[in-house]
């Protein structure tokens, strides 16, 4: 019954499994803006980040999946290094903030790429600028940068209907690197700070994977302006890094996961449904007790045969036929009168019972006996017990 019930449990399972997968949703596009650089979605950041080599030459990169105060001040100063960070919202801390600007002023370069939502790189550095942004009615805009060698080839066409820019005082101290077309708006600047400089681009869509096969020309060319030294490539400052963490947010956005986690869901509920009834317990089957008295009486007596002692089996021979006499016959070997009274008592023949009395004496007043007078002795006793009915007659 426990074997069939699993089979149809089984089946259950198997059934709901094909059923789910044949009804799932249909695979559609990812379009979270992951900006992650092992992501290939449209947009992920994995073409640029493979770009980076070919842009800098044979370079270093490194990625770090860690918040900057647990790598970034004990990585090796002596080298000369960019970091870069693209992304949506950056949501640095403060701590990693102060930390991120040490590293540029010890003479290293950082490449920013966000939406500028958080203006923590504006306050720290007391830039004199501000991120602003505005909708329009076009689908599409054109973002130049300003150096004349890019401004033929690098335009890159935008499908959101937004206009990022970077609003400059009078005393902003960096430099224009690149513009909206259609509003003359700055977008990408360099900014020194300390020994190094900060590059800020406020339209990170730019980076993406779907942009950039689009217009690959533009992104190089931002890119180009890092210094060639090695690149440490930030994965940790993501959006969806960080709800990632948050459980079972992960499986919510894989639909296989999904589906696999329904499955065992729905799983363990029939399991409960079909196991939870109660099962009678099974019979043990109790073997029944072996007689070992034959094997144990052959044992003895093996051992005795090949001892030889004759004496001491006769002496065990006699003292058991006491026993029996005792029990039976309420007669202790002691009593004076102890052959009479047993001669009265039982049927024995008084010829058996004299042999045995006189064996007795013998066994008695000597120190061995012989084989023979054992067999004699034990022949005595086994007709006696077969004349008092003990054992059954011959036939």
């Amino acid at each position: 019954m426990a074997k069939r019930s699993t089979r149809i449990f089984l089946g259950i399972i198997v059934t709901l499994f094909l059923v789910l997968t044949y009804f799932k949703d249909p695979k559609t596009i990812d379009t979270r803006e992951t900006y992650a650089g092992d992501d290939k979605i449209p947009y992920g950041t994995y073409v640029v980040r493979k770009q980076i080599g070919d842009v800098l030459g044979e370079v270093e990169v490194d990625l770090n999946y860690d918040p900057f105060s647990q790598w970034l001040p004990y990585r090796d100063k002596s080298e000369k290094s960019s970091l870069v960070i693209i992304t949506g919202n950056t949501a640095i801390g403060e701590v990693d903030a102060e930390i991120l600007l040490e590293y540029v002023s010890e003479g290293n370069t950082l490449f920013l790429a966000y939406d500028g939502s958080d203006e923590f790189i504006f306050n720290k550095m007391d830039l004199m600028a501000e991120v602003e942004s505005y909708w329009y009615s076009d689908t599409s805009s054109r973002q130049l940068l300003v150096n004349p060698a890019f401004r033929k080839d690098t335009a890159l066409q935008s499908t959101v209907p937004v206009a990022r820019y970077i609003s400059l005082f009078y005393s902003f101290g960096g430099e224009v690197l690149g513009i909206n077309k259609k509003d003359k708006q700055p977008n990408f600047i360099r900014v020194p700070y300390g020994s190094g400089e900060v590059l800020i681009h406020v339209i990170p869509e730019a980076f993406t994977n779907r942009q950039v096969l689009q217009t690959p020309d533009y992104a190089a060319n931002c890119l180009a302006y890092l210094p060639k030294q090695k690149v440490y490539w930030d994965e940790h400052y993501k959006p969806y890094r960080q709800a990632s963490q948050e459980p079972m947010q992960f499986i919510r956005e894989n639909k296989s996961l999904r589906l696999g986690w329904r499955i065992l869901l729905w799983g363990t509920l029939l399991g409960f449904l079909f196991f939870a009834r109660r099962k009678q317990r099974a019979i043990p089957v109790i073997p029944l007790p072996e007689n070992k008295s034959l094997e144990f009486i052959e044992t003895v007596g093996d051992l005795y045969f090949q001892n030889g002692n004759h004496t001491d089996l006769a002496r065990k021979k006699l003292a058991y036929f006491h026993h029996h006499i005792r029990g039976r016959y309420h007669l202790h070997e002691q009593d004076s009168a102890y052959w009479e009274k047993l001669t009265k008592r039982c049927p024995a023949s008084e010829k058996t019972l004299e042999k045995i009395r006189k064996a007795g004496d013998f066994v008695s007043t000597h120190r061995s006996v012989t084989a023979g007078f054992l067999e004699e002795l034990n022949r005595n006793i086994e007709d006696f017990y077969i004349q008092t009915g003990k054992y059954p007659k011959h036939e």
